[in-house]
């Protein structure tokens, strides 16, 4: 993909996840502070972006990955994907945990075809009692 890059959210980047998540500005500010914000941009222009946390404060998980409609399917995820995966690894990290919905055909899809494994799910994660597959990626 043509001038694709890939780094940490910066405070310009804010607006554009204000508005295409449901992120805060708080948690963005907290987020920002600490790098668990991931932006990919074509040509300068904000296309999609990766939120990763901590479970028991040491085992990372995607907790939301998003690209621009039109540039689905081009890479955007896997490269955001490969980003955070280097980063996690030179700060000694093994593994890599993900979710999505049950009802999320193509993102179980797209978790499998990045080489993450099904490791279970959670019934009624939330109040539409919508139940969330659990992924779990062994990185190195």
């Amino acid at each position: 993909m043509k001038n694709l890059t890939t780094d940490f959210a910066t405070k310009q980047d804010k607006p554009f996840l204000i508005s295409n998540s449901k992120l805060s500005g708080e948690i963005f500010d907290r987020k920002y502070k600490y790098n668990e914000i991931l932006v990919a941009k074509i040509d300068n222009q904000s296309v999609g972006y990766l939120v990763y946390d901590y479970l028991w404060h040491h085992i990372p998980f995607i907790s939301f990955i998003w690209v621009v409609s039109k540039y689905r399917k081009s890479g955007i995820g896997k490269t955001l994907l490969s980003y955070l995966e280097k980063f996690l690894i030179k700060r000694g990290n093994d593994m890599l945990f993900s979710s999505s919905e049950e009802n999320a055909i193509k993102a179980q899809e797209w978790h499998r075809h990045m080489g993450f494994k099904d490791r279970g799910s959670i019934l009624g994660i939330d109040d539409n009692n919508t139940s969330e597959v659990f992924f779990k990626k062994v990185i190195k």
